[in-house]
């Protein structure tokens, strides 16, 4: 999926206005490494990331998004220049440090031996994709989306809150091209368009922090598409 097949709340299709940024027809939306940001409710974090890609500043577009959080973050955000370093990490403990990610940061590092990592990997192969597109719903740094890759499945999508998961799954998780990824709020209208045909839709390790939980499982059934399948653990 490409960062123009995203819509926008009332359904309407984005569409790219430059090279880095879409647009609804009224407001305009930052594209940062890929990444498509179209977080609700975000008004001054969005026009300073709009504003920096406006003036050639892709590293100042980068650092307004890395330092968005989600709600239930309770850590301040790191100063800019921190930001700023992280952008040119070497490594994913790097990142994750300079990124002040504190314990979702050792969650990522470990991911790979946590035991609610094995249960995905249970789920998924009790009940595979079977040539379906897939959407990671609250991807966090990508490791599904890159066990998926890995084992040839294509036409992958990840959607997360935060800007700065998802830009740890880009630079140091992710093949490169191998997944699309979005951050948005599973709280909010999604940015997907209607299935044109059955999507997998999964969603591991994150539905207990969200609040309104049934809301979220009827919009990942929709998602899907009849015949499609919904993942949630």
């Amino acid at each position: 999926m490409t960062a123009s097949a995203w819509v926008a709340a009332d359904g309407t299709p984005l569409r790219a206005d430059s090279r880095a940024t879409l647009t609804d027809g009224e407001r305009r939306w930052p594209v940062v490494s890929g990444i498509a940001w179209l977080r609700a409710g975000r008004d001054e974090v969005r026009e300073r990331a709009v504003a920096a890609l406006d003036d050639g500043d892709p590293d100042g577009a980068a650092v307004a998004l890395l330092a968005d959080a989600d709600d239930w973050w309770d850590e301040p955000p790191p100063p800019p220049e921190r930001l700023r370093a992280a952008l040119h990490s070497r490594t994913l403990r790097d990142a994750v440090t300079l990124l002040g990610l504190g314990r979702v940061g050792v969650y990522f590092l470990h991911r790979w031996s946590d035991p609610s990592w094995l249960a995905a990997l249970a789920l998924t192969a009790a009940h595979p994709p079977a040539g379906r597109p897939v959407v990671d719903l609250a991807c966090g740094a990508g490791h599904l989306l890159r066990h998926l890759a890995s084992h040839g499945h294509r036409d992958l999508v990840g959607v997360d809150v935060v800007f700065a998961k998802l830009w740890l799954a880009h630079r140091f998780v992710l093949p490169a091209g191998a997944a699309s990824l979005v951050c948005a709020d599973l709280t909010a209208p999604w940015p997907l368009p209607p299935p044109e045909r059955p999507r997998h839709v999964a969603c591991h390790d994150a539905l207990y922090f969200l609040p309104d939980k049934e809301r979220v499982v009827e919009r990942a059934r929709a998602a899907a598409g009849d015949g499609g399948a919904v993942l949630l653990g």
